[in-house]
């Protein structure tokens, strides 16, 4: 998990620091832009108020550097890592006692239970996993078809 939030946050750092070309569609100017779309790779935990199964929306797209490319890849790269940790896990349910309750048990995921005890309940495990979409050579031109949180990553020329 924490190579997870490191490589978000090296890849946060960078798209805020260096020169990147960002197109977020709703937003009015590239500084709003850019802002979205660091909040959309960033945000793994749900909030207070959001639905389980849900995740942020942002369509668009950013030309950047090789080297943001790269933290790109690394965030990709620690995504899969952790799917391939948990997913194996929701498969496998556990009974565990309901809050107030004296009678049965429910059964929950274990890798529910397992987040519970690292006190990483709020992890929304689709944002977690759902992978940067980075195109492999750069295009000439770029439609955005609506598909959530489809913020792809192209390297700049």
């Amino acid at each position: 998990m924490s190579a997870l939030e490191t490589a978000i946050g090296r890849l946060i750092d960078a798209l805020a620091h260096r020169a990147a070309w960002v197109m977020v569609e709703g937003t009015g100017s590239e500084r709003i832009a850019l802002q979205r779309l660091c909040n959309a790779y960033a945000v793994i935990d749900y909030g207070m108020e959001d639905s389980v199964g849900s995740s942020v929306v942002c369509l668009g797209v950013a030309g950047v550097s090789s080297e943001v490319l790269k933290r790109a890849v690394s965030v990709n790269d620690a995504k899969a890592a952790l799917r391939d940790v948990c997913a194996p896990l929701q498969h496998v349910r556990m009974g565990v006692p309901v809050k107030g309750a004296d009678g049965p048990t429910k059964a929950i995921p274990v890798i529910r239970v397992v987040l519970r005890s690292i006190q990483r309940s709020d992890l929304n495990l689709l944002a977690a996993y759902r992978k940067i979409p980075i195109l492999d050579a750069p295009s000439l031109s770029v439609t955005v078809h609506a598909r959530p949180n489809a913020v792809g990553l192209s390297q700049e020329h």
